[in-house]
């Protein structure tokens, strides 16, 4: 009785470090996806921009009625998308 209750507690002892090991790989695998995230996120921004950019073309040379605030957001997305300002001078 004694050997038989060792070896249960031997599996167990073997089952709880086999979950602390894939708790372990969860986590380093949730910091990673964490870290994907925040990188997708900050790229989006531009992305954002840039769609902004495309249909606001639109509305000012297909529709004319381009606001100021539109013309703003042309010029925004032209550096994201072309990464230079107005004046073709780099615009970091």
């Amino acid at each position: 009785m004694m050997k038989r209750l060792e070896d249960q507690m031997a599996k167990k002892d073997t089952q709880i470090a086999n979950h602390q090991a894939r708790i372990a790989e969860s986590r380093a695998q949730i910091t990673s996806l964490q870290n994907h995230v925040q990188s997708l996120t900050a790229d989006a921004g531009g992305y954002y921009d840039i769609r902004h950019r495309f249909i606001d073309v639109y509305r000012r040379d297909i529709r004319k009625d381009a606001t100021a605030e539109i013309c703003a957001r042309i010029g925004k997305g032209n550096k994201k998308a072309y990464k230079v300002n107005l004046y073709g001078l780099d615009s970091n």
